[in-house]
């Protein structure tokens, strides 16, 4: 039985401990324009509901309110 478990592992090559980032010809440019067009997608449908609700996004909420020292009114 031992002998058949040595020949049938199979060495996998160890993954790196950290992550880094992908070499520029391992990179597919397709898929990131595919990505940079979903997130612009996605954007672009929820703004406007956001926009519905409340009178600015969060961070210039926090920029206003930062900025007047003052808590901002978020709610329309």
């Amino acid at each position: 039985m031992e002998n058949l478990q040595t020949s049938a592992s199979i060495s996998m090559p160890e993954a790196p401990s950290t992550a880094q980032p992908v070499k520029d010809k391992e990179r597919i440019e397709s898929l990131d324009l595919l990505r940079g067009f979903a997130m612009l997608g996605i954007l672009l449908i929820v703004s406007p509901i956001w926009l519905k609700y409340y009178r600015f996004g969060p961070l210039e909420w926090l920029w206003r309110s930062l900025s007047y020292r003052k808590l901002q009114p978020m709610r329309r």
